[in-house]
């Protein structure tokens, strides 16, 4: 009998291996509570014979009314133990709402064609208070070049270190519109672009600082797509005026910044059962235009300025501590960049910023933030570590 048993154990599973197990759900986690402004990922484990998966999305657990997704269709890739969909909807007007329960799976389509139905995941989209100005184009973030469009607006607060006890307020955002995709010179071509407008400021109450008070920008965005989209090129283009505090000294140039998506390049992956999502991006600024100086002695000074700024971001969403502290998200951020400036010191061509930002709800944060080297608060040169307390709302990757 007990023969009879394994045998029957034996041949049940040869026949699970044989039609495939279903596709389980690794990201968001079931019942998680996501940011409906951000690109929500759609993470699932492989199977093994699967030649594609089919995303389904509904408002509905009984999918009794499928929304059409864009490229809902996966193909496979044999030996990888998980797949992902970044949500992106076949009506570029629609999106996901907030406050709304969805569900979803991916159901693997076999070698043979037989269809093997995921596992239903389920997760729900935060009520957002700035829904109705994200959905008109506007954004509201940190101001660190246009860069961040995740990170929050932020208001910092230092205490200097020693004997001196001083304290020092910074408060750093990024106010921007961005208008809806154009086309050129077909709806079906590759090339997208559209009008965008930023006014940035870094305020504090140190009065020996001269970090930027203002910075205005209007501009465009493009978007170059090669491969099926696979690969995508985007691109930020804008005419800019700066001024510091005491509007002594004031800069127009011209602002480039590009990078890429393609793979994994500006995608969250989930790692180590979705503990963490990790992400990485490199970006590429050229500036460009004339700075004017104004000293104490009102002798003014008026040079050209050209510097070419690389620079890489890498973000890791740390669900775990999400999770165990039931709060939105938090997220550990770093950013380099490499300043090449003619006539500057060799010390302060470098910038690193880092932050730890938790998300207590959407759109609000607390945190602490790092940064040093060129352009970066120099707080007195005392401390660069700083409590900071944060919104955020649009934007998005």
């Amino acid at each position: 009998m007990t023969l009879r048993r394994s045998a029957l154990c034996i041949s049940l599973l040869l026949i699970a291996f044989a039609l495939g197990a279903e596709p389980m759900v690794s990201t968001p986690q079931i019942g998680a509570i996501v940011d409906s402004t951000k690109t929500v990922t759609l993470g699932w484990t492989s199977e093994l014979n699967a030649a594609k998966y089919v995303i389904e999305l509904s408002e509905s657990p009984e999918f009794r009314r499928l929304l059409a997704l864009k490229d809902a269709e996966i193909t496979a890739t044999q030996g990888e133990t998980g797949a992902s969909y970044d949500i992106a909807f076949a009506n570029d007007d629609e999106s996901l709402k907030p406050g709304q329960t969805y569900f979803w799976r991916a159901s693997a389509i076999l070698q043979d064609g037989t269809r093997v139905a995921g596992q239903v995941g389920a997760f729900t989209t935060a009520r957002n208070p700035f829904a109705s100005l994200a959905a008109h184009g506007f954004s509201l973030t940190r101001a660190e070049e246009g860069v961040d469009k995740d990170k929050p607006a932020t208001l910092s607060f230092i205490r200097k270190g020693a004997d001196e006890g001083e304290e020092q307020y910074i408060a750093e955002f990024l106010l921007a519109w961005q208008g809806e995709d154009r086309f050129f010179p077909n709806p079906r071509s590759p090339f997208a672009w559209s009008p965008a407008a930023r006014v940035a400021g870094k305020l504090t109450n140190d009065s020996s600082e001269i970090d930027t008070l203002a910075k205005i920008a209007a501009g465009v965005v493009t978007d170059w797509s090669f491969r099926d989209g696979r690969v995508t090129l985007h691109q930020n283009l804008s005419a800019v005026y700066e001024g510091d505090q005491e509007f002594d000294n004031r800069n127009r140039l011209v602002e480039y910044l590009g990078t890429i998506s393609a793979g994994s390049i500006g995608t969250y992956v989930p790692r180590f059962g979705n503990a963490i999502q990790t992400r990485w991006r490199p970006y590429l600024g050229l500036t460009y235009g004339d700075k004017v100086d104004v000293a104490d002695d009102a002798t003014v000074t008026e040079e050209n300025v050209f510097r070419i700024v690389p620079q890489l971001d890498v973000t890791v969403r740390l669900n775990a501590i999400k999770n165990l502290l039931g709060i939105t998200d938090v997220l550990l951020s770093a950013n380099h960049k490499i300043y090449f400036q003619p006539n500057e010191e060799r010390d302060r061509l470098n910038y690193f910023s880092a932050a730890l930002d938790f998300e207590i709800g959407t759109g609000f944060t607390t945190g602490l933030a790092f940064k040093n080297g060129y352009d970066a608060p120099k707080f007195k040169g005392v401390n660069t570590l700083a409590l900071t307390f944060g919104i955020t709302f649009g934007g998005g990757e």
